[in-house]
């Protein structure tokens, strides 16, 4: 009973598509994960599941990427680094002003849907100023010359600036003029 599920739902995939992933080698290793169920090879298909998985994740951690822009503002973006660890999805970089000013911005996800609380937690320490931006609550903080302004996405994920060169309130200006409505209502 649980193979023919599983197939059928190996099956259910391949006919409707994955979405914004690379359709051939995933669509291979699943169309081969149920030619090995359907031989009995469990383990096996197990195997090749996990790597089309970690195919599926590696691709919707570059769509998520793509959303971070180019510019905001002033600032340039430099190079977006993706990375999947112990459970978190974390895609971060670091925008730069012609006067070298430089804003961090990081975006995790995963553990656990916990990450959101990160924002009111920031509140209770170093005492930060709550804020709310494109319909979304956090805190932000000074703390030994560095800013930091955290959000509370209604995903479930956090959504960080961090600037060793800017105040809150530049920060803060920053954090308004980014997508981060978009990025939250992406589904990413």
């Amino acid at each position: 009973m649980k193979r023919s599920m599983v197939c059928m739902v190996l099956s259910l995939v391949i006919t409707v598509g994955v979405p914004s992933v690379k359709a051939d080698s995933t669509q291979d290793l699943l169309e081969e994960a149920i030619s090995l169920l359907n031989e009995g090879n469990t383990a096996e298909a197990r195997e090749v599941l996990a790597i089309a998985l970690d195919q599926i994740d590696h691709d919707l951690l570059d769509s998520t990427a793509a959303l971070f822009p180019e510019s905001v503002g002033a600032y340039t973006r430099g190079e977006v680094d993706t990375q999947k660890a112990m459970g978190m999805d974390i895609t971060e970089c670091t925008y730069r002003s012609e006067e070298g000013n430089e804003v961090e911005v990081q975006l995790m996800g995963g553990g656990g849907g916990m990450l959101g609380s990160l924002a009111d937690l920031g509140a209770s320490f170093g005492g930060g100023r709550k804020v709310r931006i494109q319909g979304r609550s956090g805190t932000a903080m000074e703390d030994d010359g560095e800013t930091t302004l955290m959000l509370k996405l209604k995903s479930g994920k956090s959504l960080s600036f961090t600037s060793r060169s800017l105040d809150r309130d530049a920060v803060t200006t920053f954090a308004e003029a980014f997508p981060v409505k978009e990025i939250d209502e992406s589904g990413m």
